[in-house]
Formats: C-alpha cells, structure tokens, sequence
C-alpha cells in the first residue's frame, strides 16, 4: 500500500534518523430513538465534580457547559432497549430536560450524540440471508472479488461500492470462509454496514481498514481467528459476538478472546475518554487502538475517537508489540505496577504527553516510543537508565524535555480548564487539550506567561469544532490541528506570521479559513486534506508557500492572490496567478509541475 506521510512529517518532526515503515506492514510482520420503559430523574449542577448522591436518588457533579456555571442539569435516565425486526433500539443513557444535552454517565461527564445512543433495527438471519422473524430478504453485494483457496473462497472489497455490505455463504457453490481486504487506502471508504455470514472463519489483518462511516459489526458464531488491527480507523461503538462462537466475546461492545485474557479491540467509536482494561487481560492485540494512518499523503484516513486515557490492569505484566501503535488520541496511559517489559513499537506514534515507567520495568525495546512527538515528561520509577537527551531506548530519551524519578524532579505539566500546558524553564507550551467543550476560545496567557503551541498540539482531537486564538500566539505550530476532523471554523490573530508544517492537514470540516495579512509563510501541507475547503485568499503579506499546501483539497474552486506580481516556482519565474481557478489546477492537481513545489515572491 502507499506509504508517504511518515516519511515526510515525521521526519521533519525529528531531527535524528527514523525507520519509516508502513503501519500495516508493521503488523504483517508481528506476531429519534425508542425510548426504555423505566426513567429515572436526576440532577447534575455545573462545575461541582464531587457526584454527591442525595437520599431521593438524585446527584450533584458534572461539567460546566459552555462556561455557564450556574446551570444545573436535570436527567432523565432512558434504559437500554435492544433493537428490533421493525423498530430501532437504543444505549443506556441520560438526558437534561434544560439544555437538552445527551450523556454516557449520570455524573454528565460523557457528551454524547444520538448518532451514539440509537441502535438499528436489528434481524435475526439464516443461511440464505433470510430473516427468520419477519422474512426480510438481503441482496447479497454484487462486485466482491473472491480468491479460491482449496475448497473454499476468500472474498474482499473488489469493485463493490454498495454502503452495505452483505456476503454471500457460497460462491460458486464453495464456502466463503476468509474476509481478505475490505479496507480503504485511498480515501474513506462509504461502507456503513457488513454482514458477515456464519459461513466465515478468518478475518485478516487490517480487513476493515480505514472505513470511517463503519459503526457496528457482529463477528459471527464459526470466526475462529481474526488477525491485528482488524478494525484499525474503524470508529465502531459496538461490536457484538454471536452467543455460540467460542474463540471470541464482547464486553462492553469492545472485542475479547473468548477466555478474556486477549483483547483484540476497542470499539474506537465510544463516547468514553477514560477506559480501564478488565482485569484479567493480559496481552492487547496490535493495533487495537489505532485511530489514525499518518503514511498517508493526498489521503485522510483517521476516525473520530473520545478515548484520551487508558489504565492497564494488574494481571498485565507485558506492553505487547503495537498494542497503542498510532492511537494518535491517547496522552496518557497508567501502567499497572507488575509491568516489566514493553516491547517493540508498543506506542509507536501515540499521542502521549507523559508517561510513568513502574518499578519492576526490566525491559523496553528500542521501537517501543517511535515517533511519540508530543512525550516532553518520563517518570522513571525503574532501574533503567534513562537520560534526557541520550540515546538511551532513542526516542523515550529523546524528545522528553523532562526526565525525574521518585526522589528527583517532578512534573512541570499544568492542568487547567481541559487544556494541559508544559513549563520548560519559563517557556511555556500548550501541549493538547482533554475537555469535553467543542467551541474553544484558547486562553491569551498561563498564570500571566506566553506560551507557544507545542508541535501537533490537538492532533486527532474530533471533538472540536470552532476554535479561537489569541493575540498572543505569533505561529500555528507544526501539524497543531492535524486530522481534527470535526473542526469547522477556526480565527487566527492578527499578527500571526506563520502556518507551519501539516497545520491543518486533514482538517475534513473546516470550510473556511481568512489567512491575516501579517502571515509571511504558509509551509509545506499545511492546508492537506482540508476537503471542504471552496476558497482561499493569499494576502499580499505572503512570500513562500510550501509543497503539497493544498493538495488534497477536492473541493476547493478558487484560489485568490492579492498581489499576483513576482511568484516563481522553481524554474518558471513570474508565473501568472492572476486566474483564481487556474491556480486551483497549480496547487491540488497531482499531474502538474507545481503541486509539489515550494512556491516564492520575489
């Protein structure tokens, strides 16, 4: 498959030499809604989290929304209620009869949407796809491509375009057995249902890759074996298990081995941003919590995830090979204290900000934190040798700016309204934000200091939509709101001077952007993938724009110069960009000479 991006941005992102490899190769080579019968009414008061439980059931805690602390949610719990042959189901759940808001949790923590809650109607099938309650009949998916291997068939994605997709038991009168690729890796694919026959046995590796409007599957009764990172950029919020299959089980919606000592994946799709893994798992499958493919160029392939934090259990003693490999939401993981080894790629290229080795740690392989850009803080309670800036275990040494144990330093991280800063001797960074607020107006200072944007600062965050920068901040930093997928709008200060590297890439929503005329600099893909870009304006201040800025940018109809006087790129001096949808070709269209060059004013 195509493999670019890493090569590419992470490469810029650090300064010593990295083995850029593909993701899934990686892996090859590794081992309205019906509402419930029963209500119950409670009440939730903005910015106290103490979750006080009062004697008549109600409960005060939650989360301030909108800044509005004086708010007080009043819920309604719904109860689950499974889907039917003619009516759709729903979760558990609650909601404010004042502000209307949905939550996961009677504390209000967990926003959902009812894109969360609601359940599809829901048959039981036989063998020819025929439903055995009502007799509803599906068509099986015309365009598949089968491979027969022995006395069965494999079946993958061939030329089918159907957003359902249903296979067949048979093919040519043999059993298909083995789902082979129906994954995407040219763009998101638009399948949002599969159904998957008791036919099937094997499920490949990365089968389901990068099917970004996949939100169920059901892994049927004979599926003895699925491979790594099935539903890798797969933002499910169920998976179910039939009853009868005896390899695997779903707890929670999330998928385990039947014994549940194995888990294989995490439903990406739930709402939830702290998860605990079940006591008793001892092994995370690779891939299980991969959210985002940055080896991509022209290409977005990244799924909206809430997940920010991941607490391992006391029976697991082993970070397995690639079990956070690219869950690009995840800042922090609690390790349990029986940890000893974590081994090759186990968070290549997370998103962590910090991390705490236990005590007992004796090994961490050399891949172990590739490409972990944002890691600025290790807690080393081991007795390894971990020094700041050496190439002790290269990248666990390398980036974090800070490095203490239990009897030296401490933490210069700050918490503070969602958003998490570092101190680094007096210069302050803005490291991500884990709130639950989907408009953000960013704060002009931290206790009274300036700070910087620290390079891929909300990356992968699907949470917000509008975001508000101060004065204050001079550059958008390299790869700031990379695959922020549901950003919609976003106001940049008046005296900024640069858009870095990767700013916006994969920024899927945003549709509009006014670039202030004190930028001088827009840098190599730094609007990428933003698709739903129709216009942009080049003020006159700008004097270079990188490679590949707007490639990718599919429906982009104008391309707007200021001042259209002494452009050159490259070899072609003064070239006319009088004409705003010539320009459009220049810049997104692969075929031309200047898609991927550096552009100057002269």
């Amino acid at each position: 498959m195509k493999r670019k991006f890493l090569t590419a941005l992470f490469a810029i992102f650090c300064s010593i030499c990295l083995t850029m490899v593909s993701a899934c190769d990686l892996l090859s080579n590794s081992s309205g809604t019906n509402s419930g019968d029963d209500e119950q009414s409670t009440e939730q008061t903005d910015g106290d989290t103490s979750g006080n439980t009062s004697d008549d059931g109600s409960t005060s805690g939650g989360n301030t929304d909108d800044g509005d602390a004086e708010h007080t949610h009043t819920l309604v719990k719904t109860e689950a209620k499974e889907a039917t042959c003619t009516s759709e189901g729903n979760i558990e759940y609650w909601s404010c009869t004042g502000c209307g808001k949905y939550f996961a949790d009677s504390a209000a923590e967990t926003e959902i949407t009812m894109d969360d809650i609601v359940l599809s109607v829901s048959h039981t099938y036989s063998g020819s796809w025929t439903c055995t309650l009502c007799g509803n009949q599906l068509t099986e998916s015309e365009g598949l491509e089968y491979y027969k291997q022995g006395d069965s068939y494999s079946v993958s994605i061939g030329d089918c375009t159907d957003s359902e997709i249903v296979i067949p038991y048979t093919h040519n009168g043999l059993p298909v057995t083995r789902i082979s690729n129906f994954g995407s890796y040219y763009g998101s694919s638009s399948i949002t249902n599969v159904y998957i026959p008791d036919s099937i046995t094997y499920i490949e590796d990365c089968a389901f890759f990068n099917n970004t409007s996949l939100k169920t599957v059901n892994i049927p009764k004979n599926v003895r074996y699925i491979g790594e990172a099935p539903f890798a950029i797969c933002p499910l919020t169920n998976i179910s298990v039939d009853p009868e299959n005896k390899y695997f089980k779903s707890v929670d919606g999330n998928l385990y081995s039947y014994d549940g000592t194995v888990l294989v994946q995490y439903a990406l799709g739930k709402p939830e941003t702290s998860f605990t893994i079940p006591e008793g798992v001892t092994k995370i499958s690779a891939g299980a919590f991969f959210t985002t493919d940055p080896d991509l160029d022209e290409y977005v392939a990244a799924c909206k995830c809430s997940l920010t934090e991941v607490i391992t259990p006391e029976s697991m003693t082993t970070i397995s090979e690639y079990a956070f490999m690219c869950a690009c939401t995840l800042s922090s993981i609690i390790l349990s204290d029986n940890v000893t080894k974590i081994e090759e790629g186990a968070f290549l290229y997370s998103s962590l900000i910090s991390i705490t080795i236990p005590n007992r740690v004796t090994y961490i392989d050399s891949t172990s934190f590739t490409g972990c850009i944002k890691l600025v803080e290790v807690c080393n309670l081991s007795s390894l040798k971990i020094t700041k800036g050496s190439d002790d275990y290269y990248e666990l040494s390398y980036y974090p700016k800070n490095i203490y144990t239990a009897s030296s330093g401490q933490s210069n991280l700050i918490y503070k309204n969602g958003f998490i800063f570092y101190n680094d001797d007096g210069s302050y960074y803005l490291m991500g934000y884990n709130g639950t607020e989907t408009n953000l107006i960013l704060p002009e200072t931290i206790n009274g200091n300036n700070y910087t944007m620290y390079m891929g600062a909300f990356i992968n965050n699907t949470g917000i939509k509008n975001v508000e920068i101060p004065e204050t901040i001079t550059s958008i930093g390299m790869g700031s709101f990379n695959f922020c997928l549901s950003l919609e709008t976003i106001s940049l200060p008046n005296n900024i001077t640069s858009i870095d590297y990767g700013a916006f890439w994969g920024c899927t929503s945003l549709e509009s952007i006014n670039i202030p005329r004190s930028v001088t600099s827009i840098d190599k893909y730094a609007f990428c993938c933003c698709t739903s870009l129709t216009s942009i304006t080049i003020p006159k201040s700008v004097t270079f724009i990188g490679g590949y800025a707007f490639l990718g940018c599919n429906s982009l109809e104008n391309i707007t110069f200021e001042d259209t006087s002494g452009w050159t790129v490259e070899y072609d001096i003064n070239i006319n960009v009088s004409n705003s949808s010539q320009n459009v070709t220049y810049f997104t269209d692969s075929y031309t000479d200047y898609y991927a060059c550096c552009w100057y004013k002269i």
